[in-house]
């Protein structure tokens, strides 16, 4: 045999710490060695390679009206599945007003934990009737930086969700359809 490879397997710490070294160099094992060393020590370098996040906003609309109420969601996606990181968004900003007009987990600025494995969660909007008829309204939601030892970079704009208001147009009235009572008259 006239080499041997050592490997290095690099082991995710959960901090971000940059790139790191590693620095192999060969000694000799007793006075009484049969051998000779030659050349210098050699350096692996682990690279660190931060997720990348991004979120969306569904492609139908939240909406509510006479056919009742269709919930919206934004996706939080990371570009790979492998370890856990918190991925944090927030607060909401747009025309519509959580309690008023919608309803979520959005409120201020929050966080969602992807698992290994997991590389999209959804975060609902739903809307709420609030008797008033004031037009479509949006819902803004970014990806925020959560602290310095962040594990992820965010990619892409905010997206947005537009609560659609469907309501019949007034002085509309409903389709009658003449019927026979069997009535003389």
């Amino acid at each position: 045999m006239t080499a041997i490879e050592v490997t290095v397997t690099p082991i995710d710490d959960n901090q971000v710490d940059g790139n790191q070294t590693v620095v192999e160099a060969l000694t000799g094992l007793s006075s009484n060695q049969r051998y000779t060393i030659s050349g210098t020590a050699v350096t692996d370098t682990i690279t660190e390679t931060l997720a990348t996040a991004w979120i969306t906003a569904d492609e139908n609309a939240v909406k509510f009206g006479p056919g009742g109420l269709t919930s919206g969601y934004f996706t939080i996606h990371r570009s790979y599945s492998s370890g856990t990181i918190a991925v944090a968004y927030g607060p909401p900003t747009g025309s519509a007003v959580q309690g008023t007009n919608y309803s979520s987990p959005l409120g201020g600025t929050q966080t969602v934990t992807f698992t290994p494995g997991v590389t999209a969660i959804e975060v609902t909007v739903t809307p709420i009737d609030d008797n008033q008829a004031d037009g479509n309204q949006t819902v803004i939601e970014a990806l925020t930086g959560l602290s310095s030892n962040q594990r992820y970079t965010i990619s892409g704009p905010a997206a947005t969700d537009t609560i659609q208001e469907i309501r019949p147009r007034p002085g509309s009235r409903p389709t009658r359809t003449p019927s026979s009572s069997g009535r003389a008259g």
